[in-house]
């Protein structure tokens, strides 16, 4: 019996596991097994199947959040929508509430956002986080604080609304007062985390954020929302007086509290020189890295107590002689290392070392673009070969791993002018190790986000496209979800059901015969919605809009967001007919009873509540419009598969709840595009 069995030998068993539901049984064995599963096996199979993923010590949540996520990449499953600041907005350094944020006017073409993002784990359970995301919107700073899990009720319900989800979500906008539309745009932003203010975060306080500008400013800022800063009394009258009135609340005055101010809290000195990029260490004890100028890299401390900082030291990247060679980005690949995209340059990448002192005064390594150079014999003549050049954008480090025997920034990502990723490696004398490139379009990659060792997300120069590599080796999958037996899904309404498994269509809910995987584009470019409907895309140039920026809070979050001309298009990698999704989705869904027909919200944590609070066993159907899309604001994308064998075929997204399922191996919402 497998309860006898001793706890090494059932490790050995558990690693062998193919899917979450396959523990899950081996769980509801016994009494015995059910407790060495909930001590160890969860943890075992989810460092098992999900090497590259760091994940907090919720193995159950984290194994059921893991799988799903996983199958819903593999499936294309997403809902996407833009977003913006509503609800309650607080605008700084007015230190007000306004009702409604206006987007930035007066330029000939809209914002290229700059984003970062983080999540932090706030509670005892998987859903209990903290997701904070911050872009630029041409000269203002945008931040959105989310709230989720328990902590969102267990917070001062002064500060920000309630989603459909029931995550609490508040806004902050910062513009310097004399700041301009184009002359100070924002061009980098770099949001602190926890453990690297000094002193350490509390719960009142704000959340800091490094701004660069076009107009040479680089700041420390403390962004704190206002409710935070003035009497019950004057909140309470904001909130019963706006809905009505449109008014903002005005905390300049004697309800302001003592530590409110200028957000600013730290100037970096760049003698007026425009901040090209900028990016921060992830050590505790963080540095900054600023291009400026263009061929000038400064390396500064972080230190919220100065007023002033000053480069511990600077280097010039390119010589002046090199007149048509820039600097693109600066990155930092570990504590010790930093890395310098520039071009067009026969050698793009540049790596500097990180010391005691500053910087080292020339690269410590260099890589070309051809696979070749490094490895070349040097006691060959090469000196009449052409070489080619190219310039670096993005630059993106991979996790570190011990399975794979390397360490922090010792293997990282750029991507190019000529469209092709490379991953280059600290330990190898060739330019690059591998290479990542859409044989069906070669624009230039302007961003980059790498989700562990799994994804790699790459946004491009044209056409609105956004690349998804799948970087796992085809025979080394840690796991798949077609593993996964069916296991059922809710009874949608008449007017959403999907088609039965033997019609035109898989199973709602679980295996399918197709291993999905490999390569994908996906056009971030609404087909649902005209032009007219949304100003922000009245222009042809921004419906073909390069991803200017890409970014995820963690590996582990479901959440992608991407910054597109004049918009911020987040994407939730969900199945909107899935019976179990991540926990955090589960409060927002919404079920119907057969009979009633009413709709249930959820007050114990699984998502659901009986019909009549006794549970009754009555069957329920999940109105998938109201879980998923309650505001009608879901956009349909379009996309295909990255393919260098037999005709491409396009694939549009169906509107949320507008579900048949007809395409194996694909999320139910995805159909071919002749059928549209």
């Amino acid at each position: 019996m497998l309860a006898d069995l001793p706890v090494e030998l059932l490790s050995h068993i558990v690693e062998h596991l193919p899917t979450a539901q396959s523990v899950a049984h081996l769980s509801s064995s016994c009494h015995r097994l059910n407790d060495y599963v909930e001590r160890e096996g969860w943890r075992i199979f989810a460092q098992t199947r999900f090497p590259s993923f760091q994940t907090p010590p919720h193995w159950r949540d984290a194994s059921h959040a893991l799988a799903t996520l996983s199958r819903n990449w593999d499936r294309r499953a997403f809902v996407a929508r833009y977003i913006e600041p509503s609800g309650s907005v607080t605008r700084l350094p007015e230190g007000s509430l306004v009702p409604q944020w206006r987007r930035p006017k007066g330029q000939t073409m809209g914002f290229q956002p700059v984003i970062d993002s983080y999540e932090e784990y706030t509670g005892s359970k998987w859903s209990d986080r903290e997701e904070v995301v911050a872009w630029s919107a041409g000269a203002e700073l945008v931040m959105r604080v989310k709230t989720m899990g328990r902590a969102a009720s267990h917070r001062r319900a002064d500060f920000g609304d309630f989603d459909h989800r029931g995550h609490r979500v508040g806004w902050i906008t910062y513009r310097p007062f004399s700041s301009a539309q184009g002359r100070d745009d924002i061009t980098s932003v770099n949001i602190l985390r926890p453990s690297q203010r000094r002193p350490p975060k509390r719960k009142e306080d704000g959340h800091s954020v490094v701004v660069g500008t076009a107009s040479g400013d680089l700041t420390l800022l403390n962004l704190q929302n206002s409710l935070s800063l003035v009497s019950n009394s004057e909140e309470t009258k904001y909130r019963d007086e706006s809905p009505r009135t449109n008014h903002s609340l005005d905390v300049s005055s004697s309800n302001l509290r003592k530590d409110a101010g200028d957000p600013v809290t730290s100037y970096f000195v760049t003698n007026g020189r425009r901040v090209q990029s900028a990016d921060v260490s992830s050590s505790k004890s963080p540095l900054l890295a600023a291009c400026l100028s263009e061929r000038t890299v400064a390396l500064y401390s972080i230190d919220s107590q100065a007023s002033k900082i000053a480069p511990l030291s600077e280097i010039t990247a390119i010589p002046k002689e090199r007149q048509k060679c820039r600097i693109w980005s600066t990155h930092f690949l570990s504590d010790t290392h930093l890395a310098v995209g520039l071009g067009p340059s026969v050698e793009p990448v540049h790596v500097y070392e990180v010391t005691p002192s500053g910087l080292s005064k020339t690269p410590v390594r260099k890589f070309g673009l051809d696979a070749n150079d490094g490895a070349v014999d040097a006691r060959l003549d090469t000196s009449g070969t052409v070489k080619p050049s190219s310039s670096v954008y993005p630059i993106a480090p991979l996790p570190a791993s011990s399975q794979a025997g390397y360490g922090s920034g010792q293997l990282f990502l750029t991507g190019g002018y000529d469209g092709v990723i490379r991953l280059h490696d600290l330990r190898s004398p060739s330019a690059h190790s591998a290479t990542y490139q859409d044989p069906t379009d070669d624009s230039a990659v302007y961003s980059l986000q790498v989700l562990g060792r799994e994804r790699l997300v790459a946004g491009t120069a044209r056409h609105n496209i956004m690349k998804v590599f799948d970087l796992r080796l085809a025979s080394g999958r840690a796991y798949h979800y077609v593993d996964v037996g069916a296991t059922g899904a809710y009874t949608l309404p008449d007017h959403l059901s999907a088609p039965p498994a033997d019609e035109e269509g898989p199973p709602l809910y679980g295996s399918s015969t197709q291993r999905r995987g490999g390569d994908w584009n996906v056009f971030v470019s609404p087909r649902n919605q005209r032009p007219e409907q949304n100003s922000s895309w009245r222009t042809r140039r921004a419906r073909e809009s390069p991803i200017y920026a890409l970014s995820a809070p963690s590996c582990t979050s479901p959440s992608l967001f991407a910054g597109v001309e004049n918009n911020v298009v987040q994407f939730d990698f969900v199945s909107v007919l899935d019976r179990h999704p991540d926990p955090v989705f589960e409060q927002g869904l919404r079920l119907v009873s057969t009979n009633a027909h009413h709709t249930t919200t959820n007050g114990n944590g699984n998502g659901v509540e009986s019909i009549n609070g006794k549970g009754s066993g009555l069957e329920t159907r999940l109105d998938v419009r109201k879980s998923w899309d309650p505001a009608q604001d879901a956009l349909n994308f379009a996309m295909y598969e990255q393919s260098r064998e037999g005709a491409m075929r396009l694939r549009v997204q169906r509107g949320v709840g507008w579900v048949k399922g007809e395409l194996e191996g694909y999320d139910e919402r995805w159909m071919d595009a002749s059928r549209s």
